[in-house]
């Protein structure tokens, strides 16, 4: 059973010489493992790291998509906006090469990472280490399908005429070490932002916006792999992400939200704006999704979204279809208004600036979107870092697939930051949007501390 590992030798010979003939300065050998690989050691590695070195790396996977794992730097492209990354992603390309153990082409993997919320607002230290935003190639890469089947993708450097194992220790891109997790914000504090975010809305400023808060709760030491393979198992309908800069904290959680997909032209986008919760025995849960798609203001609060995804992409070459009404995404303990959107890009290597137009949609931000930006800086300043961001794979500008960074926690030693957000429009009532974002908080509260007593 394939273990992490700290060290690997040479690359195969007759890739190594296929990549110098290539010109290229790093190589990627992309190799299938005859036996099952220990996943769950893969996973606890990102956060425990490997013998004699501190570890960065990812956890990734869309629904119906192989699990990716990867450990340690080849690669790291640090930039403050999505929109700058696809110039240092082709110029990266342009140094890669992706082969099989005997010289064929093999595909090139995805940078995988994530950006700030607000990449123009000062990060709070304990975000730091994450940057505004990080894209990785990691040093080993694991592959898994659903079949059992697994590729182990391994990265050299060029050194004059021989190849380098690239470096597994997290140095390479972790920031300073980061601070303890502050406690969050409690009901009151919530509460008293949701009737400020009312009087602007109420004057006119703002028609919507979404207000964030986070909980810091114990974690009773729950194994990195129950963590991420339980939310796998309860939320099979989202995607599984996880983000380790090195320095010992990490981020991670499932996501419910595209933002975009995008591959050869084809584009798919969706809103999910509204929620009520899931009931208790099937009658109840039909009540409660039946008040959800009669509900004036979570309907207004989907129609302004869905009117900004539509405006957006055709501002961008974008052509969506999409059904008229909402349908309901239920997850396991919350349930959301939902419209898919599928279409066409003009260009297809704009696809990246469109994600970045994109985010952050009314669903995470707010409208109009430069007012509700200014006013979360003022009143939340950094302090979501990567939460409601965007997080994902790219392969190339026109081809990636990112999701909105939702039902997540930053974790460090035996705490976790969880975070959630509630849309405020008109008629919010603090009370209830403060009960919205405890439910979505439950995601992870219940498998992070399940003895911890729910807040009031």
């Amino acid at each position: 059973m394939p273990q992490p590992e700290p060290h690997a030798g040479p690359p195969p010979q007759a890739a190594a010489e296929a990549a110098l003939r290539a010109g290229a300065e790093l190589l990627l050998v992309a190799q299938p493992l005859d036996d099952a690989p220990d996943v769950r050691a893969w996973l606890d590695a990102l956060e425990k790291g490997l013998p004699d070195a501190g570890l960065a790396g990812f956890a990734w996977r869309p629904p119906d998509a192989p699990l990716d794992i990867g450990h340690g730097v080849a690669l790291a492209l640090r930039v403050d906006r999505l929109d700058h990354l696809g110039p240092a992603l082709l110029d990266a390309r342009r140094r890669t090469i992706a082969l099989h153990p005997d010289g064929s082409p093999a595909p090139a993997p995805a940078f995988v990472g994530g950006c700030a919320f607000l990449p123009d607002a000062p990060l709070p230290d304990h975000w730091e280490p994450f940057g505004t935003g990080t894209w990785l190639l990691p040093a080993r890469r694991l592959t898994v399908h659903d079949d059992g089947r697994a590729t182990l993708t391994r990265a050299w450097h060029r050194d004059g005429e021989h190849w380098t194992p690239a470096d597994i220790h997290a140095h390479a891109i972790a920031g300073p070490h980061a601070q303890p997790l502050a406690d969050g914000e409690d009901q009151n504090a919530f509460e008293t932002r949701v009737r400020a975010a009312l009087d602007a809305i109420h004057s006119g400023h703002l028609r919507k916006v979404v207000l964030a808060r986070s909980r810091t709760v114990p974690r009773q030491r729950t194994p990195l792999a129950v963590l991420l393979l339980g939310l796998g198992a309860r939320y099979p309908r989202c995607t599984l992400f996880a983000f380790a800069p090195g320095d010992g904290s990490l981020f991670a959680g499932v996501s419910p939200e595209t933002l975009l997909a995008a591959h050869d032209g084809h584009i798919h986008t969706m809103a999910l704006a509204g929620s009520a919760p899931r009931g208790t025995s099937p009658d109840e849960d039909l009540r409660h999704g039946n008040a959800l798609l009669r509900d004036p203001k979570e309907r207004q609060e989907h129609r302004l979204v869905v009117d900004d995804i539509r405006a957006t992409a055709e501002r961008h070459g974008g052509t969506l279809h999409a059904p008229p009404e909402p349908d309901l995404l239920r997850l396991h303990n919350v349930q959301h208004l939902h419209t898919p959107f599928h279409g066409t890009l003009e260009q297809p290597d704009a696809a990246l600036d469109l994600a970045a137009a994109l985010h952050p949609t009314p669903a995470v931000g707010g409208q109009p979107r430069d007012a509700a930006l200014d006013w979360l800086r003022r009143t939340e300043a950094g302090a979501r870092g990567w939460y409601a961001a965007p997080f994902g794979a790219v392969h190339a500008p026109d081809r990636l697939h990112l999701v909105v960074a939702l039902r997540s926690a930053l974790f460090r030693g035996d705490q976790a930051a969880l975070f959630a957000g509630a849309g405020i429009l008109a008629p919010s009532d603090p009370a209830r949007e403060y009960h919205e974002t405890r439910a979505k908080m439950d995601a992870l509260r219940a498998l992070l501390a399940p003895t911890e007593p729910t807040e009031p």
